[in-house]
């Protein structure tokens, strides 16, 4: 799955600032954008199905570089739960149904293992016989208008408060 990616395209207050207190200016808009994909993973989080924690607890911020950050779901289903999954093809992993099933309590406590693979087993063929609906949690908030706006937001206020540093 593709995480949301934060790209900031020179705008001519960005631009003017950069050319007069460069080093200044890059901090502290790096500094702005590392809080606005806190922001995005937070709110990813919070759209994300609450079935396991799994999906939820593995969507961090990664920094690429400077000013330039990934943040998305680092779990294999990411893309099947964001997306749905179309009848037909293969069966999802009897791994993570297992996992679900044990955390729901389907079974109790302590299932017996071959209850379990059993139970996993019927899950996933349904899954691959009827497919699953989507349950966006990453596209949401990628397109989320209020979301582009804080970021920009956030972005001014690192200009400012680098120019502010330089003495501008």
């Amino acid at each position: 799955m593709n995480a949301f990616a934060i790209e900031i395209k020179g705008g001519t207050a960005l631009e003017a600032a950069l050319e007069r207190a460069p080093l200044a200016i890059f901090r502290h808009v790096d500094r702005q954008l590392s809080h606005a994909a806190l922001e995005i993973a937070r709110e990813m989080r919070r759209l994300a199905p609450k079935a396991v924690s799994t999906l939820i607890n593995s969507i961090s911020v990664t920094r690429l570089k400077l000013m330039a950050f990934s943040i998305g779901p680092h779990v294999n289903y990411a893309r099947f739960v964001e997306e749905g999954r179309a009848p037909g093809g293969r069966m999802p992993p009897l791994e993570s149904i297992q996992d679900w099933v044990k955390t729901k309590g389907l079974l109790g406590n302590s299932p017996e293992p071959r209850a379990l693979r059993g139970t996993a087993w019927a899950i996933a063929r349904h899954i691959q016989i009827h497919g699953t609906k989507p349950q966006p949690f990453a596209r949401p908030v990628a397109k989320d208008p209020k979301m582009h706006a804080r970021v920009q937001e956030l972005v001014d206020e690192g200009v400012r408060n680098g120019l502010r540093e330089a003495g501008l």
